[in-house]
């Protein structure tokens, strides 16, 4: 996927502390490569991959710049992605439902997280 120990390992922890209710809100730029605010971003596929397998249900939204309403019921700028809507910015997604970790990769990632 293209993700790094380190953001693994956080995605790992993020599915570790979320309670079974709970709702993960996560955003990334659509693949615009380093930025004076990201050091980092993700295409669609490698961002799925990434909580795919950490989520049982993942909500997809785009966002572009500007605040004209897309989605009657979203904040301006912000649309469900789906055939037909614009290319987003950034995406956004409400992870649910943390799937366990396998035991190998939750000692793992309790290691790589740990605090230096």
């Amino acid at each position: 996927s293209g993700a790094c120990t380190v953001e693994i390992a956080a995605f790992d922890e993020f599915a570790r502390l979320l309670t079974p209710q709970g709702e993960l809100i996560i955003s990334t730029p659509n693949a615009a490569g380093p930025t004076p605010y990201h050091v980092h971003s993700f295409t669609r596929e490698a961002f799925a991959d990434l909580l795919a397998s950490r989520f049982h249900s993942l909500e997809w939204l785009g966002q572009v710049a500007g605040d004209e309403p897309r989605d009657g019921s979203l904040p301006p700028g912000i649309f469900r992605l789906g055939p037909g809507s614009p290319r987003p910015e950034f995406f956004i997604v409400i992870a649910r439902d943390p799937s366990p970790l396998p035991k190998s990769r939750a000692s793992e990632a309790q290691v790589v997280a740990a605090p230096r």
